[in-house]
């Protein structure tokens, strides 16, 4: 009976010890299920072990968070009026064909700043003249900027700020023929700064200067014709703005009022000064008159080839009948009783 017993313990035993060899590699093989990764966390494989390499990162200058700011400079490119121009920034000068720009520049960094374009055709009296005019401008500026230093060497508070700019434009009535328009500003102080219209007309062919004598056959009608059809434009043109008594005092038949002239294809641009007929709000004023209205006063074939074609019609004699004169009190001809 013992024996059968004490078998019996022994039989079990080996048979446990069977099903604990049996199973635990099995159990060891087949890990439990884990929760979803974390982003970044290394999972069981990789625990332990170098990361693997990431793909290369790109080329970098000093310059630094480089990928930020080529995005920038595209969006800059693709939409270019969301960068603002510097303020006060200088008006840029055009380029003409066969047409040198020359500059003048001096001073900045705290001194008063002068930038004078002007042109150079190549011909040499023509540009002597205009040379001449410019670097006269930058020394009266000049001059302007030392007078305001005193005794003791002090310069205004504002002394930075002063400046001169210039720049010019062209118009060609012909081929021989250039008209150059000049619009320089400055500053030298006070609540704002001083612009500066000059007209200078030029034939190329002799190198002369054309003064407003050699533009018409008749001057002072040419400056009767101006007087009356700039009056009427402006009180049109400058609307709430019109001064009565500005505009008729600088629009008088006087040669002072009529001296720059800008000469275009087809007629004239006249340029009055800022205050000369309107306020300072209302700027610089042009106003363009075509031959046809200039007519009367002979404008010169010579400069403009086209003259002829608006000449009004002349009788059988040759001589032209006369023309309705113009009215200065601001009335078109023919329209007064």
């Amino acid at each position: 009976m013992q024996r059968t017993a004490f078998s019996t313990l022994v039989i079990f035993a080996i048979l446990v010890a069977a099903a604990c060899i049996f199973l635990v590699p099995r159990v060891n093989a087949a890990p439990p299920e884990t929760p979803a990764r974390e982003a970044g966390a290394p999972d069981a494989e990789s625990a332990g072990k170098a990361p693997a390499a990431a793909d290369p990162a790109p080329e970098t200058t000093d310059t630094p968070n480089e990928s930020a700011v080529s995005r920038i400079e595209s969006i800059t490119q693709e939409s270019p009026a969301a960068a603002p121009e510097p303020e006060n920034a200088a008006p840029e000068q055009a380029v003409y064909p066969n047409v040198r720009n020359v500059h003048i520049q001096s001073g900045g960094d705290g001194s008063p700043a002068v930038s004078l374009y002007y042109p150079a055709f190549g011909v040499d009296a023509v540009d002597a003249d205009i040379r001449a005019w410019a670097e006269g401008v930058a020394r009266s500026y000049d001059e302007e900027v030392r007078g305001s230093i005193a005794p003791d060497g002090e310069k205004p508070g504002s002394y930075g700020m002063w400046d001169l700019t210039g720049i010019f434009s062209l118009e060609r009535p012909s081929p021989d023929i250039v008209s150059v328009t000049f619009n320089v500003y400055s500053y030298s102080g006070g609540a704002h700064g001083n612009l500066v219209i000059t007209c200078r007309n030029y034939d190329l062919a002799s190198g002369r200067r054309l003064e407003f004598a050699d533009l018409f056959g008749d001057p002072e009608k040419a400056l009767e014709l101006m007087a009356v059809w700039s009056r009427e434009s402006l009180t049109k043109s400058l609307g709430d703005e019109a001064d009565e008594d500005m505009i008729r005092d600088g629009t008088a038949p006087d040669l002072r009022n009529f001296g720059e002239l800008s000469l275009m294809l087809g007629g004239i641009g006249i340029q009055f000064q800022p205050y000369q007929v309107g306020p300072w709000s209302a700027g610089p004023q042009q106003v363009d008159m075509p031959l046809a209205a200039l007519a009367p006063a002979a404008p010169e074939a010579a400069i403009w080839p086209d003259a002829e074609k608006a000449a009004p019609p002349r009788d059988a004699d040759g001589t032209s009948p006369e023309a309705p004169a113009p009215s200065l009190n601001g009335d078109a001809p023919g329209q007064r009783p």
